[in-house]
């Protein structure tokens, strides 16, 4: 059994549970099209971890919040409807989230997709049932690296923020639980390199979640 000082864990979505890079990509290159503007790969994958309407805000130099809402609003309407089949779950997550449970954590995602989208990829990967409460983009003023979204996903479990693990795998991730007050995890299956990683200033880095859940029933001092 648990015999750390935590009570629960929150988890990002996108690159911690599942991959999902693919799918997003072509549904921010299938918006751009749409709207004829150009995104180069290499700056929507810079800003994994952010809610689709600030990566809209970065990807765009006009400054009308109208044009930031449709593309983020079109994107997140085609990753539903077409690019749903590319998601899929990081091998061992079930497992260890399943674990988790077992050691007596409640369990959160705060992911920065909306909430809808959310239910809906945990559903189809098989994870829904065992995810105590879900905090989307909608359900805050502010997303990552603002720690609005780990905050009250804490405040919803009902536990302290010392007594929460939050897993990310940006570097946002990162800077967001340390606002949160919260123990922050990056793990090595998503968009960050390890380096990224480092500099960002993790309590720790870990492989998988798998290993994670290995630690934490083990115990941290």
């Amino acid at each position: 059994m648990l015999t750390s000082r935590f009570k629960a864990i929150v988890l990002d979505m996108d690159g911690t549970l599942i991959d999902s890079s693919e799918a997003h990509l072509k549904a921010w290159f299938k918006a751009a099209e749409i709207l004829d503007i150009y995104v180069s790969e290499a700056k929507i994958r810079s800003e994994f971890g952010k809610s689709s309407y600030d990566m809209a805000k970065a990807f765009l130099t006009r400054n009308r919040i109208e044009d930031y809402i449709r593309f983020a609003e079109l994107k997140d309407e085609i990753f539903m409807e077409s690019c749903l089949n590319l998601v899929k779950p990081i091998n061992g997550v079930a497992d260890a989230i399943k674990g988790f449970k077992t050691i007596g954590l409640k369990t959160a995602v705060a992911s920065s997709n909306p909430r809808k989208l959310i239910v809906k990829v945990l559903d189809l990967t098989g994870l829904l049932d065992y995810i105590d409460v879900i905090v989307g983009a909608e359900d805050v003023e502010r997303g990552k690296p603002h720690p609005d979204m780990i905050e009250k996903a804490i405040k919803r479990l009902g536990v302290e923020p010392c007594e929460t693990v939050y897993v990310g795998d940006t570097v946002y991730d990162v800077e967001a639980g340390r606002a949160a007050g919260a123990f922050t995890v990056a793990v090595l299956t998503g968009a960050a390199s390890r380096r990224e990683l480092e500099n960002s200033r993790p309590d720790m880095i870990v492989e998988s979640l798998k290993y994670l859940l290995e630690v934490l029933t083990a115990g941290l001092p």
